[in-house]
């Protein structure tokens, strides 16, 4: 029988074609094997797999002092996301003992500044002993001998300076006025800034000899950072966050020649600290709080927080540069001198010692470390 030579060759090139597909869905078979046996439930051996949590792992922060921190915290929520498939992290701001308003689903982990929460058993579960933080910084999350809260990064205190009313490398003098309009040598605004100016003996000198605004170390930080934005006094003690927020001002046009000095003590109230909530109904969600928090202290994204302009609350983290020279300062200076007040008492003893530290750098700074001491 005569087999026309056009066939047999189709009939080849079809079995080629064939072959070629079944080696294909093969390799895609190989290839998807470990994904498809991570997701049946029962193991070869019969045991039963445990799959990771899924679902949404709700983060509140309340903290009343930086500008930054949000962001920082919702890039590492999205990151965290990323490298934990199905899971969402829900971020959400809110003010003080807003898990304890009737009715509210508490969150799974809260980020705090001192002072957010007077009593943290009931409420935040406890950690072990930390390592590779900051000493004073993880001091601050401590409460009756346990460990409540994880420093999570710091701000603190600079002093900006009016380079034409205060020349730099001249003293701190008293500035002349300009067209009847009186000016002063410093200013500062109440609270930890006034901690932190009972270290600088320049500065001492000038708020108990030369001319101050009213409201000199009762007044709210914004009133305070009006009085320097408008050219009207020499130098302000004021936050990073203030510094961060006039050096855009100048960047836009809209400020005029200044630096930012660094002479103030190593006192800091300005933390941003982290807690796992203490609930107990779901194992697997609580073990996905704590690697959130573990990522969110971890070097990973301890290093991105200089970029936010905040302080890592690791020591081993990574080092600002001269290109940021006040972070550079005030970095340094807590690795050995942070002085931090404890996160849960700060709200009862903040009041008593702000009044003292406005009497420290008007009279006598003398024993002023005795009242830091008390409150740490």
């Amino acid at each position: 029988m005569f087999i026309p030579y056009t066939i047999i060759g189709g009939m080849n090139v079809r079995k080629r074609v064939i072959a070629l597909i079944c080696m294909l869905l093969t390799g895609l078979l190989i290839w998807k094997t470990p994904e498809a046996l991570s997701r049946y439930p029962v193991s070869r051996d019969g045991t039963i797999r445990q799959r990771g949590w899924q679902g949404v792992l709700r983060v509140w922060v309340c903290q009343d002092w930086s500008s930054g921190a949000m962001g920082w915290i919702t890039k590492q929520a999205a990151a965290f996301e990323k490298s934990h498939k199905g899971v969402r992290v829900s971020v959400r701001r809110v003010n003080k003992d807003a898990w304890l308003a009737e009715g509210a689903v508490p969150p799974d982990v809260i980020i705090f500044s001192p002072g957010m929460i007077d009593e943290p058993r009931g409420l935040l579960a406890e950690f072990g002993k930390p390592e590779g933080f900051i000493r004073e910084a993880a001091r601050s999350g401590e409460w009756a001998g346990g460990q409540y809260a994880l420093p999570l990064a710091l701000g603190g205190y600079v002093v900006l300076a009016n380079n034409a009313m205060w020349p730099e490398g001249a003293p701190l003098s008293e500035p002349v006025p300009v067209k009847k309009q009186t000016r002063y040598a410093i200013h500062s605004p109440g609270g930890g800034a006034l901690a932190a100016l009972s270290g600088w003996e320049a500065g001492l000198i000038a708020a108990r000899s030369l001319s101050k605004p009213e409201g000199f170390g009762t007044v709210a930080p914004d009133a305070a950072y009006s009085v320097f934005a408008g050219g009207n006094v020499s130098a302000l003690v004021c936050s990073l966050d203030q510094a961060r927020r006039f050096g855009a001002l100048v960047s836009a046009g809209r400020g005029f020649d200044y630096r930012v000095e660094t002479p103030l003590s190593g006192f800091c109230d300005q933390l941003l600290l982290i807690g796992k909530v203490d609930i107990d109904d779901d194992r697997k969600r609580g073990a996905m709080a704590v690697e959130f928090i573990h990522a969110a202290t971890g070097l990973d994204a301890q290093d991105t927080l200089l970029n936010a302009g905040l302080i890592p609350a690791r020591a081993d983290a990574a080092k600002a540069g001269g290109s940021t020279p006040a972070l550079q300062a005030l970095q340094q200076r807590y690795l050995t001198e942070l002085a931090a007040p404890n996160a849960f008492g700060w709200s009862a003893m903040k009041p008593e010692f702000f009044e003292r530290a406005l009497y420290a750098v008007l009279n006598d700074a003398s024993g002023f470390r005795d009242a830091i001491e008390q409150v740490r």
